[in-house]
């Protein structure tokens, strides 16, 4: 239950009452914009029914949703209520969003506070829209938002199943386009494939003769690449588990690789500080790319296939133009190795991780910082945007994963359950679900699956 000081006075109250065969009645109660408040509650609920991990603070319009005890309905709401939720938060704001241009869906699923009856269905989205209109129009882009001292309790991280088989450390996985399938690639010389529903591995791509950094599937989920510690990249063919391709050139370890969206070409990067580009069909290098000083971590593509962008040991992070060759921008202000960096999801903004324990988010075309992201307490060893670019995903050897507000920089969700280092991290093509590496010293690895309830009804 949630309490308020005695002092707050509810001005210009609102109250709609929906009558409903299910004995229950929805109150709706608006404060005047005028009135400037401070909340304190014991227990703090968000639309999806979970504790809430933000509060907002002295917003001048708040929206609360009550719904009664299973009392009939008299035309008057019950004194008592069982639950309070609160329509704030980042984590609903990015949620809600998904649903503006439904009514109907967003109150089905958005809401299930309200239980819709039928007859009642009309008036009650009217409702709903008004809502929506008088306080996430007016109220989202003043809100304030503090930490909850409860974040770290939030519960829309779920553990739904562990991937057993690997026999040393696992050092990435990815999911395949269609979500239905994780690759996943490991110090005992192999790539796997396995089924996102039963767990059960169903392709092991045997080859490389040393340690495997990073494997990925093709944007039509047909082929994995993959890069070693032998030096080598190697196309796979996914159906088969046969190898297609071998391309060499690096000297030295190869330590990360990605398809071009438009499938036609490879870029790699290695120990030995080289980026290099490789023909798909031929096997050809056509481009190698110079200028980090030290061990090139990670390279990605942009959405549109013509930009690379590079993280380095040597503190910076690399966008290069990939028809020149040419470096456009280099990146400065990490304080530590940058282990990942990737474009956001429209390409106006990279983020990057960093052993400086930060995030950082640059503007793409002027190569200047606009946010750090800080709460992580040791490595930040990787991260995804989510498909909308308006939430980041990371995973630290801080043991925990955080969930962060893009735009205002904010961390809103902390899981911790890990007792060790989380070192890679993916998200589902349909944002429902996270994969994370998990670094276990002497024992069989294993590959993680966490459901990410805050989006499972997206």
């Amino acid at each position: 239950m949630c309490t308020m000081k005695k002092s707050h006075r509810f001005q210009n109250k609102m109250i709609w009452d929906q009558a409903s065969t299910r004995k229950e009645a929805v109150c709706f109660l608006f404060l005047s914009p005028q009135k400037k408040i401070e909340q304190q509650y014991e227990d703090i609920y968000d639309l999806c029914g979970h504790h809430s991990n933000c509060l907002l603070k002295q917003d001048d319009q708040m929206c609360f949703v009550m719904h009664s005890e299973a009392n009939p309905f008299t035309g008057t709401l019950s004194p008592h209520f069982r639950k309070i939720r609160v329509c704030g938060g980042m984590n609903v704001m990015s949620v809600i969003r998904k649903f503006i241009f439904n009514e109907i869906k967003y109150s089905k699923i958005g809401f299930d506070v309200w239980q819709l009856i039928e007859g009642g269905l009309g008036i009650l989205t009217k409702l709903l829209r008004d809502t929506f209109r008088i306080f996430f129009f007016k109220s989202i882009s003043s809100i304030k938002v503090k930490k909850n001292k409860n974040i770290n309790s939030a519960k829309y991280f779920k553990e739904s199943k562990i991937f057993q088989g690997h026999s040393r450390f696992v050092n990435c996985v990815n999911f395949s386009p269609d979500g239905a399938n994780i690759v996943s690639s490991s110090d005992d010389k192999t790539v796997r494939i396995w089924d996102v529903k039963s767990g059960r591995e169903i392709k092991r791509l045997k080859g490389h003769s040393h340690w495997i950094s990073n494997a990925q599937f093709s944007r039509n989920g047909d082929m994995v690449v993959s890069c070693s510690d032998d030096n080598t990249i190697r196309l796979w063919d996914v159906k088969s588990g046969q190898e297609l391709r071998k391309f060499e050139g690096h000297w030295a370890a190869a330590k990360g690789v990605q398809f071009s969206p438009n499938g036609h070409i490879i870029a790699s990067c290695s120990l030995d500080t080289t980026i290099r580009i490789w023909d798909i069909e031929s096997g050809e290098n056509i481009k190698t790319l110079e200028g980090h000083t030290k061990v090139v971590n990670d390279v990605q593509f942009s959405s549109d296939s013509k930009f690379i962008v590079s993280s380095s040991f040597d503190q910076t992070v690399g966008i290069w133009n990939v028809k020149s060759g040419q470096r456009e921008q280099k990146l400065i202000g990490h304080s530590g190795a940058v282990l990942k960096a990737r474009f956001s999801p429209n390409g106006l903004a990279i983020a990057s991780c960093s052993s400086d324990t930060t995030i950082r988010i640059w503007d793409t075309a002027s190569g200047r910082e606009i946010r750090k992201l800080e709460g992580h307490i040791d490595l930040v060893n990787d991260f995804q945007f989510m498909a909308d670019g308006q939430i980041i995903a990371s995973c630290s050897s801080d043991k925990t994963i955080r969930l962060w507000d893009v735009k205002s920089g904010k961390e809103f969700q902390r899981w911790k359950g890990h007792a060790v280092p989380i070192t890679g991290i993916d998200i589902s093509p349909t944002g429902n679900k996270i994969s994370v590496v998990k670094i276990k010293i002497l024992q069989s690895e294993k590959i993680k699956l966490i459901t990410l309830k805050l989006f499972s009804i997206v």
